[in-house]
């Protein structure tokens, strides 16, 4: 059994949608909640995966409309062939995390940061390749969030919006629970780092 739950009504779903380009907008039968009043809305991707021996953690914002519709194409071209439910969302992790123009970017930071000799390996593109072993992918909010159909970059702040702060604490806050604590934790940007850093003082405000 995997150490992370999968939620099986939305991997049916999956395996009868038609390829999704980049820029396709989010499928409406992949709705998760929606909040009129603040233009929020949240998409599931098969995000699920989490690495009990991660020795890196890298964290995002929130999937964008790019890598949830890579992610969507991972999975059912995956589950097609016929490949595990548990491994073909270890797949999509892989393949959908942090992809697209961001990627290189991120690589170059891990690299001149030293991250790559740290986990002993010759570049941080190891990480999305033969080394993902080694690390766990996430984000503050764990399925793809849109505002007025736009990829969330921050705003409203996510942990000061009622939905936001709810899945913070209904994945976020669980998974890291359940990730190494040893890991290195590389927050993507000052966004991640505030809310970091919100959370860290969370058990002291609660």
């Amino acid at each position: 059994m995997p150490a992370f739950s999968i939620d099986t009504a939305q991997i049916e779903k999956i395996r009868s949608l038609p390829f999704l380009a980049n820029d396709h907008p989010p499928l409406a039968n992949m709705k998760l909640w929606e909040d009129t009043q603040s233009k929020l809305s949240c998409y599931y991707a098969p995000f699920e995966y989490l690495n009990a021996d991660a020795k890196l953690i890298l964290v995002g914002i929130t999937p964008g409309g790019t890598q949830m519709n890579r992610a969507l194409n991972a999975a059912r071209s995956a589950l097609a062939t016929g490949t595990p439910v548990a491994e073909a969302i270890r797949k999509v992790k892989r393949e959908g995390s942090f992809s697209g123009a961001m990627r290189p970017n991120i690589v170059n930071t891990l690299n001149r940061l030293g991250y790559h000799k740290k986990l002993g390996i010759t570049c941080a593109s190891k990480l999305w390749d033969t080394h993902d072993h080694l690390v766990q992918f996430c984000s503050l909010l764990k399925f793809p969030v849109f505002v007025n159909g736009n990829d969330y970059n921050g705003n409203p702040k996510a942990h000061k919006n009622e939905d936001l702060k709810r899945l913070l604490s209904e994945h976020f806050v669980k998974d890291m629970a359940a990730l190494p604590h040893d890991a290195m934790l590389v927050p993507l940007g000052d966004t991640v780092l505030e809310v970091v850093a919100w959370l860290n003082e969370f058990p002291k405000t609660s």
